[in-house]
């Protein structure tokens, strides 16, 4: 278990330039590298624009122990291979399991490598319950029984052969889609599984790509319903594949440069396509951008940071709608803006538990828990030392609030919060203007 915690210093008057690299998405990285369980033994997989976070890191630690291999061939280049098969029942350390969220994914690959498994419960950030019921339905639809004992999913497939099928999704969930894909890859090849409601989010079609590169045939790519067969098998892609850039990361630093009345270049591949509408949320906040093909540009200092009359409410909804893993930097850029702006969270019943916080450094937000809350804007911020919740995005959104506050901030980073799903996000800023150190690493 993690038990260091990295104290961050951050000054008063922030003011960012330059050009900001995006690493790939976080949370295309982990489903795309656990494809890796899919490759004939001696097959390998190579993905490029993986982000070096630590949650990839405790992923590669847990495929370890499934048989496969992980090497860095390149700063941002991994290349996994199956060396092994590991014929008898699985073992995953739960210390491992408990500490992302993602891991809750490999119930669909060792559903087709095993008759019987037990899979310790995944951890990862705290916002709330966070139900498997699709999950475990969408499991039992194809014959795998799924029960709970003890901190373990013990699972048993029911019959010998696995079979596809049709399955509606009792919610539109990111992480049920990935299973059933990553479940697919071990059907026969005269199997079909059609996915009913499945999740269209930018790592869901990064998945797609990538079985595809691994002989699957997917239809409705992009879409809520999609058919998966695999006609020839399974193979090892012939060529290496990328990434997609990491829409939330670049959102996170847009809202840096607009609430420190910053300047900020962002270089995004396909930014039209998985920025725009982000990009048209930030304007009715009266932030000034510009939105080319591959490129964001944010100009903070000639932002005037207003909520448009017609801009009432935010609502985090499945994509291509609000994504909410961005929602907790906008709560921020909402505390600097005139005028009020209503927050709606129905998909993470604590996703809001960070605002105390805020309000905490002066912000005025009134909390409707535990869906909703209203911020009024703008609000001076003032400089405090605060303990950082057990969440990658209100993590970096309060690193985001300590740049736009008066006075000195100290934020303590238990267990590594923000470089869970962010790749040196303080360095960076630091690189690019603001007052960040680390001042110190303690092990509680």
């Amino acid at each position: 278990m993690n038990n260091s915690r990295k104290i961050w210093n951050i000054g008063t008057g922030a003011r960012l330039s330059g050009m900001v690299p995006v690493h790939g998405n976080k949370n295309a990285a982990l489903p795309a590298i656990t494809a890796a369980l899919l490759l004939p033994l001696g097959g390998a997989l190579t993905l490029g624009q993986v982000p070096r976070i630590s949650d990839v890191s405790v992923l590669l630690d847990i495929l370890g122990h499934l048989g496969i291999t992980s090497h860095w061939t390149g700063q941002q280049q991994l290349t996994l291979t199956r060396e092994r098969h590991v014929d008898s029942e699985p073992v995953v350390p739960a210390e491992l399991t408990s500490r992302i969220r993602g891991s809750i994914t490999l119930l669909g690959p060792l559903s087709g490598m095993y008759q019987n498994f037990r899979l310790p419960k995944p951890g990862g950030d705290k916002i709330g319950g966070r139900p498997i019921g699709a999950h475990i339905t969408a499991l039992s639809d194809l014959g795998i029984d799924v029960t709970d004992e003890a901190g373990y999913f013990v699972c048993a497939r029911t019959d010998s052969h696995l079979h596809g099928g049709t399955i509606m999704l009792t919610e539109q969930s990111v992480t049920a889609t990935l299973m059933l894909l990553l479940y697919s890859g071990f059907l026969p090849p005269h199997e079909q599984l059609t996915i009913i409601d499945a999740a269209c989010e930018p790592h869901v079609v990064t998945l797609c790509t990538i079985l595809e590169a691994m002989g699957a045939r997917i239809d409705g790519t992009y879409s809520n319903l999609l058919r998966i067969s695999w006609p020839d098998g399974r193979h090892e892609p012939v060529a290496p594949l990328r990434l997609d850039d990491d829409f939330m990361e670049a959102t996170t630093y847009a809202i840096a440069a607009a609430i420190t009345r910053s300047d900020l270049v962002i270089p995004f591949h396909n930014a039209g396509i998985y920025l725009f509408l982000i990009d048209r949320y930030l304007g009715w906040m009266g932030v000034a951008t510009a939105l080319e093909r591959d490129q964001w540009t944010i100009f903070g200092s000639r932002s005037k940071l207003a909520i448009d009359p017609t801009l009432k409410t935010i609502k985090a909804e499945p994509w291509p709608r609000f994504p909410t893993d961005v929602m907790s930097m906008f709560v921020v850029l909402a505390t600097q803006c005139g005028g009020s702006l209503k927050f709606i969270e129905y998909m993470y019943d604590d996703r809001f538990g960070f605002v105390q916080s805020l309000r905490d450094i002066g912000a005025r937000i009134e909390q409707m828990p535990p869906h909703a809350i209203v911020v009024h804007g703008p609000t001076p911020l003032v400089g405090n030392e605060m303990f950082l919740r057990p969440d990658i995005r209100s993590g970096a959104a309060m690193l985001l609030a300590a740049l736009c506050s008066s006075g000195t901030t100290i934020l303590h980073d238990r267990g590594g919060v923000i470089e869970r799903g962010y790749q040196q996000l303080p360095e960076t800023l630091a690189s690019l203007g603001a007052p960040i150190s680390a001042s110190a690493v303690v092990f509680d």
